[in-house]
């Protein structure tokens, strides 16, 4: 595949997140992948490498946890689902969002001040 992609709101099994790695796409999770019942989405998350993977509030829905009864989602809770990703995987909480930061600005082609 010659298209760079991103897979907005990923809300598949570790089959479909081979799938959108194999076409060479990005995966992007939203609060869904905090939830409780949402098993599937987060072991398929474990996948993503750490150059494909960011994340969305989806705002107004999709509040993660654990502000999943606030309504409506709101952009400040993204920091929840990186911070849930970062715990599943080992890793710094800032270091990984700044790990999604770059990948962000990478995908779209924008510059990050320091």
């Amino acid at each position: 595949p010659n298209h760079r992609f991103v897979f907005h709101c990923f809300t598949g099994d570790e089959s479909d997140a081979r799938k959108v790695l194999d076409f060479g796409g990005w995966i992007s999770f939203t609060g869904i992948v905090t939830f409780a019942n949402a098993r599937d989405v987060a072991a398929a998350s474990d996948l993503v490498p750490d150059d494909r993977i960011m994340v969305e509030t989806d705002a107004p829905f999709l509040t993660p946890e654990p502000h999943r009864t606030v309504r409506p989602n709101e952009p400040r809770f993204v920091g929840c689902v990186a911070d849930f990703l970062a715990d599943r995987r080992g890793r710094d909480p800032e270091a990984f969002e700044r790990l999604l930061d770059q990948n962000a600005a990478r995908f779209f082609g924008i510059q990050i001040p320091d």
